[in-house]
């Protein structure tokens, strides 16, 4: 399974909607699209440029409810946003958007379980799902607590800090041992996220028995340097070793 991420709105409303048909063409089984955010806290430094730029741009949520609107994915669409951003927005007519633009799940980085219940029930009633994220340093009885009430997939977070590039940053070594805890208790896939961008790396992850990736900074790196076009072949090349 790959998962691929674009910010909305980077570099433009136009960009987005182009690289959103052609990846779920092109190799990519899922599509996170994260809510460009001023205070994103989980993301590494090039993707809190990229919401930047979208938000000096002019991104406004319409802007994607209409973009949205108009396309017809044929994989699965996730949305990304932080807790605040759907507050305001009000709980239940942000699920009901998401409901009725066919995105199929939420994650929402920022929000504890224990503190969520009332975004639950609202997504419950509307059978939107929730996607968790789980992280080394996630005591192991709160892991497989989240791992029962996951729907979709796991986000499992590959270390600790944020999202991007890091050199000589690499993934936890509890990782492996996490998976294998994680597939005792549950039959959703688990997909490994945070640092991803090699195909190395892809088998490395598969070997250990997650059943997919999620690659981030690495696509919206290549979008804002080399294009949609580039994106999209490279998305298509990286997609065989899934």
């Amino acid at each position: 399974m790959l998962i691929a991420y674009l910010t909305a709105g980077a570099p433009n409303i136009e960009t987005t909607k182009q690289a959103l048909f052609k990846l779920a063409h092109n190799g990519a089984d899922v599509i996170e699209l994260g809510i460009p955010y001023s205070d994103a806290l989980a993301d590494g430094v090039f993707l809190q440029k990229a919401s930047q730029q979208a938000l000096m741009n002019g991104f406004q949520l319409p802007q994607l409810w209409k973009l949205l609107s108009e396309i017809d994915l044929p994989v699965p669409l996730v949305i990304l946003a932080y807790y605040n951003q759907i507050f305001h927005y009000g709980i239940h007519k942000w699920v009901k958007t998401l409901v009725d633009l066919k995105v199929q799940a939420l994650i929402v980085p920022d929000l504890p379980y224990e503190e969520s219940s009332t975004l639950r029930q609202v997504c419950e009633e509307h059978d939107l799902h929730l996607i968790w994220l789980i992280s080394p340093t996630t005591p192991k009885k709160r892991a497989r607590e989240l791992a029962k009430v996951s729907k979709d997939w796991i986000y499992l977070v590959s270390r600790t800090g944020v999202t991007g590039i890091t050199t000589g940053v690499k993934f936890d070594d509890q990782i492996p041992k996490m998976i294998a805890d994680l597939k005792q208790v549950t039959k959703v896939p688990i997909a490994l996220g945070f640092g991803v961008k090699s195909y190395e790396q892809i088998q490395l992850v598969k070997s250990w028995g997650a059943d997919g990736v999620i690659i981030g900074t690495a696509c919206m790196q290549i979008l804002l340097e080399k294009g949609v076009d580039q994106l999209t072949e490279w998305i298509s090349a990286i997609s065989s070793y899934r």
